[in-house]
């Protein structure tokens, strides 16, 4: 299996292959990081898999439809992605014609769109029609990690299964012949149980620079407006680094996050232990600011707004109250 933890999730999508009850299309929603694709890709194989049996449910990973599948080349299996932010009308019609063909060379064709909130108005009301008169044999799997911005007619339509942060213990088990415990341990707070987040960190051993942005998201959370604004211009080389600002963003959320489950008592403090704020954060406050940090993560991707705007006035709506 090349994905880490759900198992559950695993286990009720290879029932539904098992008893022929396969959704016609689902809903992977959790939140970013935490391995939907993957998991999608694998359930692709299952489907698509030329030498699976149900006594076996789990695809071989070794025969053409596996292989082909990892590579992103098999012709039944489609990923569609966000172009320039949005998925757009023209990638949704052109799929529109590609399933409607008969499989090449499995039973029925996987569609997986990553990404799903970034389908553009025109583009999920095509979508849309798509499936409410499918065309041929085809299973739909929609990834996201804000389900609540699918059109509602898009979520009626499909069975929706939930992702959740995986366990430290079945991060360690996976990972224990490959990476140190002390490593481990050490970069798991920073992930908060994405297991995507987390390999990344592993792979690029820059955790000193993860924890520079914890401490200046400190800063910033006990900072004055006009600092957090000099801070801004400082971290935006460009009114359009929006990649900057996502990482930012991505960091902002989860100290806040690591910081409520302190709070809460549930852990040790992890990346927020060994620092003691000016200001005191009640559980609502560290709430409403992560909400705040959400919905400016969400405009950020999905629309051209300058970051620098962005980040300007998540202090002011998370600092002024």
């Amino acid at each position: 299996m090349v994905f880490i933890g759900h198992q559950n999730q695993w286990d009720f999508l290879k029932r539904v292959v098992e008893n022929d009850k396969v959704p016609q299309a689902l809903i992977f929603a959790g939140v970013e990081g935490l391995g939907k694709k993957l998991v999608a890709l694998e359930f692709a194989k299952l489907l698509s898999c030329e030498a699976k049996q149900k006594a076996q449910r789990d695809p071989c990973h070794e025969c053409y439809s596996c292989l082909t599948i990892e590579q992103n080349t098999f012709p039944d299996v489609f990923l569609i992605e966000p172009k320039n932010k949005e998925i757009q009308i023209e990638q949704i019609r052109e799929l529109q014609n590609k399933v409607g063909l008969r499989p090449h060379l499995a039973e029925r064709k996987v569609v997986i769109v990553d990404q799903a909130e970034a389908l553009n108005q025109q583009a999920a009301n095509c979508f849309l029609k798509t499936l409410e008169e499918p065309r041929g044999d085809v299973i739909f799997i929609l990834i996201t990690s804000q389900p609540e911005r699918l059109l509602a007619t898009i979520r009626s339509r499909c069975s929706i299964l939930k992702f959740y942060p995986v366990p430290q213990e079945q991060i360690i088990k996976h990972l224990a012949k490959d990476v140190s415990p002390e490593t481990l341990r050490e970069v798991w707070p920073l992930a908060g149980g994405r297991v995507g987040m987390l390999l990344n960190l592993l792979e690029k051993k820059n955790y000193s620079v993860f924890h520079q942005t914890i401490k200046e998201i400190r800063d910033c959370l006990d900072g004055s407006l006009t600092d957090n604004f000099l801070f801004i211009k400082k971290l935006l080389a460009s009114e359009n680094n929006s990649s900057l600002a996502i990482s930012f963003l991505d960091h902002f959320i989860l100290y806040l996050r690591n910081l409520l489950i302190a709070k809460l008592g549930l852990t040790d403090g992890g990346i927020v232990s060994g620092f003691s704020f000016k200001k005191e954060h009640s559980l609502s406050k560290i709430s409403q600011m992560i909400k705040e940090a959400e919905r400016m993560r969400a405009i950020l991707i999905s629309t051209n707004v300058s970051p620098r705007l962005i980040l300007e006035n998540l202090f002011i709506n998370v600092l002024s109250n």
